[in-house]
């Protein structure tokens, strides 16, 4: 076999473009890719990266838009959302998706917010009882056939516009509140947006919109409605862009109390954060005998209290729990794709806080879905070790990578001593 050193030019493209595919983000790795300063958390994803857009750098005189879209895995379905009517549906997922992509794919430096912290604005607004409208356009090229890399290099150039709800769902015969804020209005584009108009599917038809403008509707009957954006450019292109948006009749009852929760160690630097829901039982005027209910993996971190419940109470859980005179208390972690170690952390506190607040003979029970049994499993094991100790008579994990077998001594690798079923 050849040196690499030795291989020839077209030969050492396809190697480096195959490097790209194989190291591409997914998804899940969005949050873990802009954390960091290059486009994986292990050296050979780096290089690899680095090396396609050093690639692609040297002939950006090439790519007009200055974003190659071929440096990315296109998961999001970018093409399909290109500004022409009528204007497919989008998911926040899909929008979130596609701006991550645009932004690895930018031979320029990167302009905006990174997508994480839109996440966590977004969450913020819809705490406050806002519903957060996101438009993005953008101008890309991609390689007129990336299978057969050659010199001189060849490109096309596309256009998209993308329009998010993000939210899961709004409720039905309450008034809604949606707003565009200017760091979710993502330009892509040398032709940058000067007017939006934004049809909420509520029966009065279009009307404008602007940044940081509150719009109010109310809808009679439950259903899914896209919300239809149309943009018109500075050199009086338009651009259409449709959201989708589940309203619904089902409500979780608000919670007893919601308790802010900042983990007392840190993991690598970083101290993670989460909120707790607290449910009580009939006649409990605080928490006094608690069942500690740990979120699984939510990639969109927009799992909020309407969405759990509803997942907790399909079958009439939590309505079983509290009228059995027990205590829900369900953690939201801040941003459940971070490190389990943080979020375990996270967990740890609130277990040591929950104790503090009830008698000192009475214990508690910890439950863990999916990722959240890792966290809450990790968080017990650490007390153990730490000699702090803790007054969980049971843990419980579902749908989690845990194995099965007997109860043993404390250990990351083990589970903790105060027994668990998986």
């Amino acid at each position: 076999m050849a040196h690499p050193n030795t291989m020839p030019s077209r030969g050492r493209s396809l190697v480096l473009w195959l490097a790209v595919v194989l190291v591409a983000s997914s998804p899940a790795a969005v949050a873990s890719t802009e954390a960091t300063t290059g486009e994986g958390r292990n050296g050979l994803g780096r290089s690899a990266s680095e090396q396609a857009r050093a690639w692609a750098q040297a002939r950006a005189d090439r790519i007009p838009s200055g974003i190659l879209y071929d440096l990315v895995l296109p998961l999001s379905g970018l093409q399909q959302f290109d500004g022409r009517t009528p204007a497919p549906s989008a998911s926040s997922d899909a929008w979130y998706q596609a701006h991550s992509e645009l932004r690895r794919a930018s031979l320029r430096p990167a302009v905006g917010w990174e997508t994480a912290r839109l996440r966590r604005r977004a969450r913020a607004m819809r705490d406050s009882g806002v519903v957060p409208l996101a438009f993005l356009h953008a101008t890309y090229d991609r390689l007129t056939n990336p299978a057969a890399i050659a010199e001189p290099l060849r490109a096309t150039q596309h256009r998209a516009a993308l329009a998010a709800c993000l939210v899961d769902r709004v409720v039905v015969d309450r008034d809604i509140t949606f707003q565009l804020e200017p760091e979710f209005l993502v330009e892509f584009s040398g032709d940058p947006v000067q007017e939006l108009a934004v049809d909420l599917d509520d029966g009065r038809g279009a009307r404008p919109i602007s940044l940081s403008v509150p719009l109010t509707t109310r809808y009679a009957v439950p259903g899914e409605r896209s919300i239809r954006l149309q943009a018109t450019t500075r050199s009086g292109a338009v651009r259409f862009a449709a959201a989708e948006l589940a309203v619904s009749v089902a409500v979780a009852p608000p919670p007893d109390d919601t308790l802010e929760v900042t983990a007392s160690v840190p993991y690598l630097g970083g101290f993670g954060t989460g909120r707790a829901y607290v449910a009580l039982a009939p006649g409990h005027a605080e928490i006094t005998d608690p069942i500690l209910v740990v979120e699984g993996f939510d990639l969109g971190n927009d799992m909020d209290w309407d969405v759990l419940h509803g997942l907790l109470n399909q079958s009439g859980l939590l309505d079983t729990l509290q009228a059995r005179g027990y205590d829900a208390v369900v953690l939201d972690f801040t941003d459940a794709t971070d490190y389990i170690q943080r979020n375990a952390f996270v967990v740890a506190e609130l277990i040591q806080q929950l104790e503090a607040g009830i008698d000192p003979w009475q214990t508690i029970a910890v439950v863990g879905a999916s990722m959240g049994a890792l966290c809450s499993r990790y968080a017990l094991a650490y007390l153990e070790d730490q000699g702090v100790g803790h007054r969980a008579r049971i843990w419980l994990s579902f749908r989690s990578a845990c194995s099965t077998g007997r109860t043993s001594s404390p250990s990351s690798r083990r589970r903790p001593k105060s027994s668990a079923t998986c």
